[in-house]
């Protein structure tokens, strides 16, 4: 799921959203990057694809616990911001909740942050 997630982000592809839950939350990093629902979330997608950069991730191992139908993670990260050819990279962490429904797994919850700076 993460390495989708990531792919699909950086390819500006708007079936992202059908990985979600209707009611999921999706908390990033930046200002104003919190979404309750599909709808909302393909809303931001948009407004994203919509500048001139691309956001990848490079994850660490994670880790998972699972309970019955629900799956919990935590991952280290580098995310990657390519501009006109430039790529940056920065520390990113990231928390999900994910849910197995029918054959496959949706997300519930996710919470990226870049880790403040000490």
């Amino acid at each position: 799921m993460l390495a989708r997630f990531s792919r699909l982000i950086s390819q500006r592809d708007l079936s992202l959203t059908e990985d979600f839950s209707d009611d999921a939350v999706l908390v990033g990093s930046a200002e104003g990057e919190v979404t309750v629902g599909r709808e909302a979330f393909t809303a931001l997608l948009k407004r994203a694809y919509a500048k001139e950069h691309t956001v990848s991730w490079e994850w660490d191992t994670p880790v998972v616990r699972r309970l019955g139908d629900l799956v919990w993670f935590f991952v280290e990260a580098q995310v990657l911001v390519v501009t006109a050819g430039k790529t940056e990279r920065a520390p990113y962490r990231v928390t999900g909740i994910l849910e197995w429904r029918n054959t496959r797994w949706v997300w519930r919850h996710y919470h990226g942050a870049e880790p403040a700076r000490s």
